[in-house]
């Protein structure tokens, strides 16, 4: 599902992938667990006077962003934390952009990372 191992934990807690046991303290998943959520990056919207939501998907939303995205929207996007892209600037190819130097991310590493 490409998630960070704390979603799936929270996941795990909340009951939320059926099949799986906690066994000495570790959990067990069955192969073909499936979680009863929507997967992360897909959220649903309701436009106003719309009945049905819409699925907006990562690449929905990407379309109308800049290309370079700042970092808070980047880890929303990926589900981690601001931190977390901090601390691997490498492997998020960030850079550094504006008067202070404040780090965004290139819209087609996010893409890549998404699948």
């Amino acid at each position: 599902r490409k998630v960070a191992t704390r979603t799936v934990r929270r996941w795990l807690d909340a009951g939320r992938i059926p099949g799986a046991v906690k066994v000495d303290g570790k959990w067990s998943l069955p192969a073909a667990a499936i979680v009863q959520d929507p997967l992360s990056g897909v959220m649903e919207t309701v436009r106003p006077g719309a009945g049905k939501p819409d699925t907006l998907t990562v690449p929905g939303l990407l379309a109308s962003m800049p290309v370079m995205v700042p970092l808070a929207q980047a880890a929303l996007i990926l589900g981690v934390s601001e931190y977390t892209l901090r601390q691997n600037a490498g492997y998020f190819e960030l850079q550094r952009m504006g008067d202070h130097g404040a780090y965004v991310m290139p819209k087609f590493r996010i893409r890549q990372l998404e699948g």
